[in-house]
């Protein structure tokens, strides 16, 4: 089973937000199958483009109240783990996006793409663009993944590499 979170457990009260990721590892683990969680959340409040960006989104209506229980790609590895999920690897986007070619979404054809991309997209706020980018988390999580088979298919280890060579 995968379950995919894009910007959805950031908006529940932390404690709300953790037991669905432990429903999930739970069914998952009792079933004696493997599952997998990819999230990608808002995270860093605690700088100046952090503090706009919740107070933006405040301003909306849209209050990310998990936000300071997990600020960092760290503290959203030590949730996944406080659910019940065996291993999770986490880096922000900026990370993924400029990484090093080792991981597997960023080798030579990746990196050429991107080239590509920019050269299309001509990215004038190159500054912006990064720091928008460290404040979004790429989270991954397995439960019951006894070979390894699924945390190597999802590249754990790549993923989890690349924050803490950022």
């Amino acid at each position: 089973t995968l379950y995919i979170s894009e910007c959805v457990l950031i908006y529940l009260e932390p404690l709300e937000a953790q037991q669905v990721l432990a429903a999930a590892a739970a069914r998952a683990t009792a079933a004696g199958s493997r599952a997998a969680v990819v999230a990608y959340e808002q995270t860093r409040p605690d700088d100046a483009f952090g503090a706009t960006m919740i107070s933006n989104l405040e301003a909306r209506g849209c209050p990310l109240r998990s936000v300071i229980a997990v600020p960092t790609p760290e503290s959203q590895c030590q949730r996944l783990r406080d659910s019940g999920w065996d291993q999770a690897a986490a880096a922000d986007m900026a990370a993924v996006y400029y990484g090093s070619s080792s991981c597997c979404w960023l080798r030579p054809a990746w990196q050429q793409e991107r080239a590509r991309i920019e050269r299309i997209e001509l990215l004038d706020e190159l500054e912006e663009w990064r720091l928008l980018q460290e404040h979004y988390v790429l989270v991954l999580g397995v439960v019951g993944d006894s070979d390894g088979w699924l945390a190597e298919a999802l590249q754990l280890q790549q993923l989890e590499d690349l924050r803490q060579t950022a």
